[in-house]
């Protein structure tokens, strides 16, 4: 239910900064109109966006600007006090504000895993949301779950291209596209998720849904929404530009000659990944502008696509901020004029306390939430007395201690995870439960192995093949050398200090996420079940019992993962491998050992 406006001091909207730029399509229908107070024949849509959520609607602190003193951030609240005083201005002067959310909505915060992200979408139906896209993580805990979402939902719910896999059908409760009227002008979002989730997602848990392509599935509802008198066209995708978009840009238009001169359309060979979201506004005229997310990676101002005149907006997630961006749509021509940003610095909002007070009402009701999802989180369970860092390619302090925790678990002679599932550092002193989740976000359960040294050494191999950038990992010691084959890098490969061996049997434990396939491990999943032990354990749970039992923590860098460019293979691991049928990449159809 929409709350009554706050009444709160006034808003400060300096529309410093304005983009013109030429509709690319052709107007429908003839002028309409109601409000216009400036007498110019504008009419001015604000659209707050969000993106990439991940259960941030509770306070935090800006660590991403100093982390020993964060400045405060007031989360869904300080966002409540934003987005209510807007749309009091909106209604003052007889403009219009569309919120919107492009996925990506629960997981990562203890308030944003309660209840399978119940809490979300509560604060969601509080704000008057106007409609949220699925993105890849909303698949988390399964069809059911989103499912139960999508009902809880007081909004409407887009995606255009995700249908069950057996009829075709879209998921009950979705919708393609939404068409807004606004004073006679007519708004369609199309909703768009990123056909890369069955890769980052517990194959289970999207096996009931199949993923349309984006490229296609935009020209289809383009085209029918233009049919139904849609003036603006906008895409609300869970899908994002590249880091860099100029460079990004650059690279896609090379490819496009490339294969020109070769007389083709699309690579031979793909690139296993889902087209970006300039992909898709370059090669789908007729997109005036797309709200994207998924790569937490926000941008002040807008990237505008040269060819189709698209522009592309994004913000950085986790509930730190909004966007907000004021849409100027001609009223008589009935196209995309321009648009306004509210500050100099552009169209990001970060909600610092001090800036913009959280609303009362709303933080209670928040207050609520995470006072059940957090009870017990910030008991101290033990010190550490260095920071514990993570980033970069190669042996973190974060990524030992998380490996050998998850190793002394469940007494294993190796342990490894992926570099991404690993979400943030702890600085030196005391420890809480808190901190540890911020760490290990996702829920995912420890996984045990009776794995052969073959195995082994081929999930280390293509973890260091081509670009990948390795494991984080415990029980071992490992070189390699990237200037070498691929399935043919690592020079040295010792466990619990005595040589590798392709015929020993070792016991191995990894996470859930990877045990599925995830990261690229085709090898995993075809494990027979006689080799595998499920646990109940959770690599957070790991940590915290790893941390109790052996605080103070003085985690060391201890040459356990080496990256030696120029090192000969050593003539022990020679020897251990010989009569080894060498290891090679997966077939076509992507099999392993076991499969």
């Amino acid at each position: 239910m929409r709350r009554a406006a706050a009444r709160l001091g006034p808003l400060i909207l300096t529309c410093a900064v304005a983009t013109w730029c030429i509709a690319p399509v052709a107007s429908a229908g003839g002028a309409g109109g109601n409000a216009d107070p400036d007498g110019d024949g504008i009419m001015k849509l604000s659209v707050i966006f969000t993106n990439d959520m991940h259960g941030g609607i509770d306070r935090s602190g800006a660590t991403f600007m100093n982390r020993e003193f964060p400045p405060p951030l007031g989360g869904g609240a300080s966002a409540v006090s934003y987005i209510e005083r807007l749309r009091e201005e909106a209604a003052a002067n007889g403009d219009h504000v569309l919120l919107m959310d492009q996925g990506d909505t629960f997981q990562g915060t203890p308030v944003g895993n309660l209840r399978g992200g119940e809490p979300v979408i509560d604060y969601f139906n509080y704000i008057g949301l106007d409609l949220w896209t699925i993105g890849n993580h909303d698949f988390d805990e399964g069809c059911g779950n989103l499912c139960n979402l999508i009902d809880r939902s007081e909004m409407p719910v887009l995606t255009a291209n995700i249908v069950w896999a057996e009829s075709g059908d879209p998921i009950e409760g979705t919708q393609p596209y939404l068409i807004k009227d606004y004073d006679g002008i007519r708004v369609a979002i199309i909703g768009l998720t990123t056909t890369d989730t069955p890769k980052m997602a517990f194959p289970g848990h999207v096996e009931p849904v199949s993923f349309l392509p984006e490229v296609e599935t935009a020209e289809k509802y383009v085209a029918e929404v233009r049919e139904k008198g849609a003036d603006i066209v906008i895409i609300s995708g869970h899908m994002g530009l590249p880091y860099d978009p100029q460079v990004g840009y650059e690279a896609m238009i090379a490819e496009e000659e490339a294969l020109e001169r070769e007389g083709l359309r699309e690579p031979v060979e793909e690139s296993g990944w889902a087209p970006s979201a300039m992909e898709v506004g370059h090669k789908v005229p007729g997109i005036d502008v797309f709200f994207g997310g998924h790569i937490h990676r926000g941008f002040d101002k807008p990237w505008e696509e040269p060819t189709n005149h698209t522009l592309f907006f994004q913000t950085y997630g986790r509930g730190s901020g909004v966007g907000h961006v004021d849409l100027l749509i001609d009223r008589e021509t009935r196209t995309l004029a321009g648009y306004d940003l509210p500050s100099y610095r552009g169209g990001l909002i970060t909600l610092f306390e001090d800036e913009w007070w959280p609303d009362e009402e709303a933080g209670e009701f928040i207050g609520d939430m995470v006072a059940e999802a957090e009870e017990g989180m910030d008991r101290i369970i033990g010190f550490t007395e260095v920071d514990l860092t993570r980033g970069g390619e190669g042996e973190t302090r974060m990524g030992n201690l998380v490996c050998d925790a998850m190793r002394e678990e469940v007494t294993a002679d190796f342990a490894f995870t992926n570099l991404g599932g690993i979400r943030d550092e702890i600085p030196q002193g005391p420890v809480t439960p808190r901190q540890v989740f911020r760490v290990l976000p996702f829920g995912n359960s420890l996984m045990v192995y009776e794995m052969d040294g073959r195995l082994l050494k081929e999930v280390i191999e293509y973890r260091v093949s081509a670009g990948h950038h390795g494991v984080y990992m415990s029980g071992g010691v490992i070189h390699y050398n990237k200037t070498r084959p691929d399935y043919d890098r690592v020079t040295h490969f010792t466990i619990g200090g005595e040589q590798w061996h392709p015929d020993r049997t070792y016991r191995v434990v990894t996470s859930d996420f990877l045990a599925a396939g995830n990261a690229g491990l085709y090898m995993l999943p075809g494990i027979p079940e006689d080799k595998k032990m499920r646990t109940s354990t959770t690599c957070m749970d790991a940590v915290v019992h790893y941390i109790e039992r052996h605080t103070p923590i003085d985690v060391e860098l201890d040459g356990r993962w080496v990256r030696d460019d120029e090192g000969d293979i050593d003539p022990a691991l020679v020897q251990a491998m010989e009569g080894m049928e060498p290891l090679a990449p997966p077939d076509d159809e992507g099999t392993g050992q076991y499969q």
